[in-house]
């Protein structure tokens, strides 16, 4: 198993940074090509996810971890809100990306702080 952990701030030029490590850390997992752009797309879109609910000083904590054929992310910051609203709503078309690329996703508060764990299977 390979991993890294990441903390960037909530700021958009982070992105590509998430990406390239998404990137890496896929091909450590034998991904398909097909599921190394999953997995950077899905990452960039957990990044987005935890901006939205993110004041701007706070930072965003990730860590990708490698399996053969497949690539797992946990990804969290700190959130004021006391409940989550209606995710598929309030994310749109976030949302449709993320839940159609992933094999698995939970999006989750704990401890006032926002969650993003997923799940990038390559399918052979």
């Amino acid at each position: 198993m390979t991993g890294v952990s990441l903390c960037v701030p909530n700021q958009a030029e982070y992105l590509r940074v998430i990406r390239q490590i998404a990137m890496v850390v896929g091909a450590k997992a034998d991904l398909t090509l097909e599921a190394l752009d999953e997995g950077q797309l899905a990452s960039d879109e957990a990044a987005n996810i935890l901006m939205k609910f993110a004041q701007p000083e706070d930072s965003l904590y990730f860590e990708w971890e490698a399996q053969p054929g497949s690539l797992h992310l946990r990804s969290r910051t700190r959130c004021l809100l006391p409940v989550l609203p209606d995710l598929p709503e309030t994310l749109e078309y976030a949302w449709v990306i993320i839940s159609a690329i992933t094999s698995e996703l939970d999006i989750f508060l704990d401890n006032a702080e926002v969650h993003v764990n997923l799940t990038v299977t390559s399918t052979r």
